[in-house]
């Protein structure tokens, strides 16, 4: 009896550490990703978009839109951001971010609206963004 008792108790204990452990994993998981949209969206609004682009990877391997290099001059003035998962351990969010800015030419403030995915790679384990770069 005392030895089924031991059994079981130990089951119990192995369990609950799995589910401990899955729970850590989600949780960084899930940090990782809104510190990878955090640093995406704050080199956009100080204008690194060379930085930005290292973010860009989208999932079918076709190439992301990088021409950085067209964007020099561009200031951003505010941006916002929201991220929607469906479940904390989701691979997948979608990310909608607003971005205020001015033109080089220009004095007048205008909005672009960038709608994108975030997929998570579990091989790297690390969070990307499957698109490109705003259309300013």
């Amino acid at each position: 009896m005392m030895r089924r008792l031991t059994y079981v108790a130990l089951c119990v204990l192995a369990i609950t550490t799995l589910v401990g452990c899955a729970a850590i994993e989600t949780k960084a998981r899930s940090q990782k990703l809104t510190d990878q949209v955090k640093a995406y969206t704050k080199a956009i609004r100080w204008g690194d978009f060379d930085i930005a682009t290292r973010f860009l990877k989208h999932r079918n391997g076709k190439p992301a839109r990088t021409e950085a290099g067209s964007l020099q001059g561009i200031r951003v003035t505010h941006y916002d951001y929201s991220i929607q998962a469906d479940r904390p351990e989701a691979e997948e969010a979608e990310m909608v971010a607003t971005f205020d800015y001015q033109l080089p030419s220009s004095a007048s403030v205008r909005r672009i609206k960038q709608r994108a995915t975030w997929w998570y790679d579990a091989k790297i384990e690390n969070w990307y963004l499957d698109g490109d770069l705003p259309k300013f």
